[in-house]
């Protein structure tokens, strides 16, 4: 019988090595926020009485969070063909997993409109909600949809996550 080489059991202590640290990995807990907020600025003009919105513009400015962030989160406010008044708009919080691990969320999520011209609070309204993102087909992005309506007017949406 042989003996291996001395070179050999470095090269195999850094295979199994490696080996363990991806199983641990793969089966770590998700990552939970305690707080987060939309990265965009979503702006957008209403007509209420089209049902419409002719302009909408949304806009990242520098992400301070940087590569850091585990999460790509996005607010959007959309028109909803057909639906009936007091939901005609659709404000949809759109987050999706920017890392490989996952990433819990177990809270509240909020969405805010205020009106461009007097800065006023037009709407907000919080939903409970509890997922997670993973780096799997089907579970790296969630959506959470809020249906409101507004008088016509501009307006800025901002959403943010705490934890509870």
């Amino acid at each position: 019988m042989t003996q291996p080489s001395a070179r050999a059991w470095p090269s195999a202590l850094v295979a199994s090595l490696l080996v363990l640290l991806i199983t641990a990995l793969a089966h770590a807990e998700p990552y939970s926020y305690g707080r987060d907020k939309n990265e965009n600025t979503f702006t957008f003009s209403y007509d209420a009485k089209a049902g419409d919105t002719p302009q909408r513009d949304s806009y990242t400015g520098p992400i301070t969070r940087g590569d850091k962030d585990k999460v790509d989160f996005y607010v959007y406010v959309n028109p909803v063909d057909g639906a009936t008044i007091g939901q005609r708009l659709s404000g949809d919080l759109d987050l999706r997993l920017a890392r490989r691990l996952p990433v819990r969320y177990d809270g509240i999520f909020t969405l805010k409109i205020v009106s461009d011209m007097t800065g006023e609070m037009m709407y907000t309204d919080s939903l409970e909600d509890h997922f997670v993102l993973r780096f799997k087909p089907g579970q790296k992005a969630h959506t959470v949809h809020f249906a409101f309506d507004l008088p016509s007017g501009d307006y800025s949406a901002k959403a943010t996550f705490a934890a509870t």
